[in-house]
């Protein structure tokens, strides 16, 4: 079986990886999986795992075991500028945006 062609090519910022890494190897790899998933996708947002975060216009999150990972969609890319514990992650809101405005990600 042929594996599907990405939709949008996924970009992680350095930091929002190293928190990804950082993360229980057994959740990381549940979180990478979906954000693959998304970024196969013709329409994340229509994924179950993905929602549009309440009033941050362009903002979505992935949603892992716990964890989240705060998105922008700018086509061609799916950036990765955020990655916490549920409970803390919505409260750096601002840390995410600022990453996602940087422009500077690692694929």
């Amino acid at each position: 079986m042929s594996e599907i062609a990405p939709s949008y090519d996924l970009t992680v910022h350095p930091r929002a990886q190293a928190e990804l890494d950082a993360l229980h190897p057994d959740v990381a790899d549940d979180l990478r999986e979906r954000l693959r998933e998304a970024a196969r996708s013709e329409q994340p947002s229509e994924l179950a795992c993905i929602k549009h975060v309440q009033g941050e216009p362009g903002l979505l999150r992935v949603r892992g075991d716990g964890v989240r990972a705060i998105c922008a969609l700018d086509k061609p890319e799916l950036r990765v500028g955020l990655v916490g514990k549920r409970r803390t992650v919505y409260d750096r809101l601002d840390v995410a945006v600022a990453r996602l405005e940087e422009g500077e990600t690692d694929g």
